[in-house]
């Protein structure tokens, strides 16, 4: 049985939505949103600053929606974006540091979804000690599943560059929980 948000590729209902079908909108919104919040949440690591910016950047969506190319792919384009929502929150709020200590609201990990890394709250802890940036490279590559090709595209970089980027962020989270662990001195 075909699913019902399934009338036709991401492209192909961004391409409506630069036409003004808000339909097209409400089932790109069905299709992503859950995936956008995720983000938001990972980034800024507060859960109501993550539906704000699930929100802004759906209305972003709407807002640039000219400025998506007729050979760019969705998603991609959707979570730059994102990014781009949670980095003018960032400097909006001043708050960076801030959410960076947020990790733990009343004990438990801000989890963005049940098969995400927030079953294990040592790795949690571990990635709240990583720069925004770095998180972002992890969340994206490892969470949402991100190509390299992809995360070029995101980051605005080559994907050579995106895969030492990653690489480098794998790196310092290892180092981190070999802190933690105690199996690094």
């Amino acid at each position: 049985m075909r699913d019902p948000l399934d009338s036709g590729s991401d492209e192909r209902l961004m391409r409506a939505t630069r036409r003004g079908d808000m339909d097209a909108l409400g089932q790109l919104f069905e299709r992503h949103h859950a995936e956008v919040y995720a983000y938001c949440a990972r980034i800024t690591m507060d859960r109501d600053a993550a539906a704000d910016l699930l929100q802004e950047t759906f209305k972003r969506v709407l807002r640039y929606r000219r400025s998506f190319g007729a050979g760019s792919r969705f998603r991609p384009w959707l979570f730059r974006v994102a990014r781009n929502a949670c980095r003018d929150h960032f400097g909006r709020t001043r708050r960076r540091s801030a959410a960076e200590g947020a990790w733990m609201r009343d004990g438990a990990a801000v989890a963005a979804g049940p098969d995400e890394l927030g079953a294990n709250a040592g790795l949690e802890r571990a990635l709240a000690r990583l720069s925004t940036d770095d998180r972002e490279l992890l969340v994206l590559k490892r969470l949402h599943q991100m190509s390299y090709p992809e995360l070029a595209r995101v980051l605005g970089c080559s994907e050579g560059a995106a895969r030492v980027r990653v690489h480098r962020a794998f790196h310092r989270l290892r180092r981190i929980c070999e802190e933690r662990s105690g199996l690094r001195t």
